[in-house]
């Protein structure tokens, strides 16, 4: 039966970003690939405003479709081959969790900006179960302020960044940390590992003389001298 065309009157519509169209659909060659990409993006369109995420339950609905019915008994198991291509080709982000029943479920982001800040909120743990099959987990993506330091004074976010961030703003008081990156800034050493070496001084060493809520005015000779001298230059 022919397409009838698009009813009258309001029609929502579901908007795609133009890197997509551009950088995404011409590499695309296999139809069932295409389908799970585009059911994320429909599905995501509902979830303004909130942590966005496509539990993997929901893409079950693609096997109601008369393309995936087709293939029969081997339909779930393309389901899985295409999300697996899709994490694989980076088109989508994946994370794991527990329902409220204590289950594991896959949950799969977008990558964009909100969805890789959703995606590592999960991924370093900063998410509670829900009673609701369509939103199984709530994740809290307000992030420690060491990662805006970062993000503003160095560049973006890696998941191995984030981890070694997530580590020094549990062990160094944030005062330390923000004097740390206002050194490296001030000394054009714009390297994690060189604020990471600041802050590991302190702890072990003491803050230059020591002296209690004294903002530290680290020494370069002392640095120069230091087992952290290459870092200092910038090595």
């Amino acid at each position: 039966m022919p397409f009838e065309g698009y009813p009258a009157g309001p029609v929502r519509w579901v908007p795609l970003p133009e890197p997509f169209l551009q950088d995404v659909l011409p590499h695309v060659d296999d139809l069932y690939l295409l389908h799970v990409l585009l059911f994320a993006f429909w599905y995501l369109s509902w979830r303004e405003g909130r942590p966005r995420y496509v539990p993997e339950p929901a893409f079950r609905r693609l096997l109601e479709w008369p393309v995936w019915q087709a293939l029969g008994e081997g339909a779930e198991a393309r389901l899985r081959q295409s999300l697996e291509r899709a994490v694989a080709e980076g088109y989508l982000l994946r994370g794991e969790a527990r329902d409220a029943l204590g289950q594991p479920v896959a949950l799969y982001f977008l990558p964009t900006p909100k969805g890789r800040a959703a995606w590592e909120a999960l991924r370093l743990g900063r998410w509670r179960p829900q009673p609701d099959p369509d939103e199984p987990v709530a994740i809290d993506v307000a992030r420690p302020n060491i990662f805006r330091l970062y993000e503003t004074h160095i560049g973006p976010l890696t998941p191995l960044i984030a981890e070694r961030l997530e580590q020094a703003a549990r062990t160094y008081p944030h005062e330390w940390i923000e004097e740390a990156f206002r050194l490296a800034v001030e000394r054009n050493v714009r390297h994690w590992r060189y604020i990471e070496a600041i802050l590991r001084r302190w702890y072990e060493e003491g803050r230059d003389d020591r002296t209690p809520g004294r903002r530290a005015e680290a020494s370069p000779e002392k640095f120069r001298d230091s087992p952290y001298a290459a870092l200092y230059r910038g090595e």
